[in-house]
């Protein structure tokens, strides 16, 4: 039954459902400068809505929107027109679907040519894959070697359109699997990126993009964060992989506690939580905040 809550068969959006939407991506922006952010970054990777509009899988319009670019360039056009100059915009997206049908590399490389084209971005997030294929969404060897190869193509691709036009070029950020010092400085000293994406070590160990930076440590004084061992679930590979995001959304959670209860240190550990109970408690929380949405959305049409 959780299953079929949250993964529910989708509906093709109407025109004025677009519209709404790009509206609360825009308000979405607005929040986050509000609560002291320096700016967003809209997820057009992993299958997620933005996706589904750019990869040939998933786009069957039959209208203005049969455009895989357009519903992308209308929210950041509109986010832009809100937003202050100084405001990072950034976008994530997939190297490839690596499905059978989805996008490919190419097809990606020209998406990265052509927003670069719009001067809207200040950053350019490399990744890859969907939940279809979760392999590519988590990390190792395999997926770093893919996204490296990218990175280094949509580098040399935004710094031609630049030129040519006379314009900024966005950074590219790579993210995914980058975890040593050595690896890192490689990466940016051979220009294959701009900038290097430190997520989930980060999450487990706050401190650990500053210990990166420290030149009087060497990789053996640096801490290794800790990485969760996880109970695999076969219902399905979506569930699956889902399970790792749940615990670190767990720790993202008790992180933003720490911080707003003033228990931050350099030395924050993960909880000693069981596994398999901090990712029951995130679908807890989600099906609780689902429920509780729509018996507002219920309530607010009686009222109106």
């Amino acid at each position: 039954m959780l299953y079929w809550i949250l993964f529910q068969t989708p509906q093709e959006m109407k025109e004025y459902d677009i519209d709404q939407t790009i509206s609360q991506y825009v308000h979405g922006a607005e929040l986050a400068k509000e609560a002291g952010f320096d700016g967003v970054q809209l997820h057009g990777s992993h299958g997620y809505l933005i996706t589904q509009f750019m990869s040939p899988k998933t786009n069957a319009r039959k209208d203005e929107y049969f455009q895989p670019l357009l519903f992308l360039y209308r929210i950041a056009s509109q986010i832009r027109k809100q937003m202050p100059k100084k405001f990072v915009l950034s976008v994530k997206l997939n190297a490839a679907d690596y499905v059978e049908g989805g996008m490919t590399e190419e097809e990606s490389l020209r998406h990265v040519e052509e927003i670069t084209k719009w001067e809207l971005f200040d950053i350019i997030e490399i990744s890859g894959g969907d939940y279809e294929n979760p392999e590519f969404i988590g990390h190792g060897s395999k997926r770093q070697a893919f996204f490296l190869r990218f990175a280094q193509r949509a580098s040399s691709t935004v710094e031609m359109v630049a030129s040519k036009l006379g314009i900024q070029p966005p950074a590219i950020l790579l993210t995914g699997s980058l975890r040593e010092q050595a690896s890192i400085a490689s990466v940016l000293r051979k220009k294959e990126a701009s900038l290097i994406g430190i997520g989930r070590p980060s999450v487990v160990l706050p401190s650990y993009p500053r210990f990166l930076t420290d030149e009087s440590l060497s990789s053996e004084d640096i801490p290794n964060p800790f990485e969760p061992v996880l109970p695999k679930l076969g219902i399905s590979k979506l569930a699956g992989a889902s399970v790792n995001t749940m615990w670190y959304c767990y720790e993202m959670r008790r992180l933003a506690e720490s911080v707003l209860n003033g228990r931050i240190s350099d030395d924050h550990q993960p909880s000693n939580a069981p596994a398999l109970w901090r990712v029951v408690s995130c679908y807890i929380s989600a099906l609780w905040l689902l429920i509780t949405g729509l018996l507002g959305f219920s309530g607010m049409k009686e009222r109106l």
